[in-house]
């Protein structure tokens, strides 16, 4: 990720302690993984030399921006800043009056220069962030990290290739996006690939590629109960994605996971859908892309799988019943529980897989972006996972919200979300409102 950095001044001030703040804040920031500062070392201290530095730094591909405001400076530089950088996300960062000792002069007049900026870009309606305090707050950097997460979330999704294999399931008419849209608003390229070309490439493993394949991938497994078959074709179709991925640049997939696999072959997906988001390679059901984009999202930031589940019911004591038909990677299944894989649950007739097993408790954060009637948006729910209320095959957690949960399902209802839902463990609310600010996607959610 490539952070442009600019720092102004002002001759009046004392922009020698404002660029030792801002040369603090560039470094720090350097030092952070995979972060790479461009822009000039020093701050500007006339306007000539500010305009000069933003006018090189606009040479410069930049995925994000910050704006320093070591003292008060000129209003008219941030006009140049905008029309260099119409779309890029923008942080500004302004710095508290350090106590100068038997001095009564007003060092840096930082907060002024901020506020002042502040109220150009919501004239003309510009989307920035800011972070406000001492160079060295703790605060002040976890709030910068929340602007870094986001950002890199959304380089992640420019960059991203998505693989629609097959297309949506029956019925499923909220599952597709319209891609130019997605494309140009969200950020991954979409791929599609016909099931018959999957299949095809299922049958190109030999019996040797797919034991090792095997001795790999269901280690995590602690019972299976599947079919000798089952397993052997779910192995096949987790080899033929992960071939796809790896040859062709797949950030992950959307797969059409009924009914041509059990019509054609005999078999299920949930088994290799849950095996794939294991290996780190994002996989939804169903061919939701929308879910895909959320888990590619999480993934960044959690650096683990997340659960894709229905919404199935709200008990007496108020918590949400998640659950799906088997495909959560076996590293979810709670402390102390076996992970089993079994012949399918749901469309039994001795087709597989699916694993079974409850999910890991924890704090959990619920989202789902959208395709709505008015533009993409973003459902947003902070709980924990608590122990469930009672056992079901395949995969189950009971989220506690922190609001009510039949409130949260009105207001799902009333905004017509589609009834796939990510869990991923963490809270990241924070993050994604701040990505959905970059990506212009309205957030609907409750309490954080």
């Amino acid at each position: 990720m490539k952070l442009g950095m600019i720092g102004v001044g002002f001759p009046n001030f004392r922009h020698d302690i404002g660029n030792e703040y801002f040369q603090t804040v560039r470094r720090k920031w350097g030092e952070k993984s995979g972060v790479t500062v461009v822009g000039p070392e020093s701050i500007g201290i006339t306007e000539e030399a500010i305009i000069s530095a933003i006018e090189d730094l606009s040479i410069e591909s930049v995925d994000a921006l910050i704006l320093v405001c070591a003292t008060y400076s000129y209003g008219s530089i941030l006009s140049e800043l905008t029309r260099r950088f119409p779309t890029t996300p923008l942080l500004m960062w302004g710095f508290e009056e350090p106590r100068l000792e038997g001095n009564t002069e007003l060092p840096l007049n930082s907060l002024c220069g901020l506020n002042m900026y502040a109220s150009f870009l919501h004239r003309w309606d510009h989307a920035f962030s800011y972070v406000y305090g001492g160079v060295e707050s703790e605060t002040v950097w976890q709030e910068a990290d929340v602007f870094l997460q986001a950002v890199k979330a959304k380089v992640v999704l420019s960059k991203a290739k998505f693989c629609v294999v097959g297309g949506r399931v029956p019925g499923f008419y909220l599952s597709e996006v319209n891609e130019l849209t997605f494309r140009q608003q969200i950020g991954p390229a979409i791929l599609r690939k016909d099931l018959s070309e999957v299949m095809a490439k299922m049958k190109t493993f030999s019996s040797v590629e797919v034991k090792a394949a095997g001795d790999r991938l269901l280690q995590p497994i602690d019972v299976i109960t599947a079919g000798d078959r089952n397993v052997e074709q779910t192995l096949r179709l987790t080899l033929a994605l992960m071939h796809m991925a790896k040859e062709e640049g797949i950030t992950g997939f959307a797969i059409k996971c009924w009914p041509e696999f059990q019509s054609i072959l005999g078999i299920s997906a949930c088994g290799a859908v849950a095996l794939l988001n294991e290996a780190g390679i994002m996989t939804a059901c169903e061919g939701d892309v929308t879910a895909l984009a959320t888990m590619v999202v999480q993934k960044q930031w959690s650096d683990q799988p997340c659960f894709l589940a229905d919404w199935v019911n709200i008990n007496e004591k108020g918590d949400a019943k998640m659950w799906h038909c088997g495909p959560a990677a076996p590293s979810l299944a709670a402390k102390g529980e076996p992970v089993r894989l079994t012949d399918h649950p749901t469309i039994r007739q001795g087709m597989g897989t699916a694993m079974e097993f409850s999910l890991k408790t924890g704090a959990v954060t619920m989202m789902k972006l959208s395709e709505g009637p008015k533009g993409y948006r973003m459902l947003l729910e902070s709980g924990d996972s608590v122990s469930p209320d009672r056992n079901l095959f395949a995969n189950q957690m009971d989220v506690r919200f922190k609001e009510d949960a039949n409130q949260i399902l009105a207001r799902v209802m009333e905004n017509g979300f589609e009834h796939h839902y990510v869990l991923a463990y963490g809270a990241y609310e924070k993050e994604m409102k701040m990505l959905c600010k970059w990506l212009g996607v309205d957030v609907i959610g409750g309490k954080s």
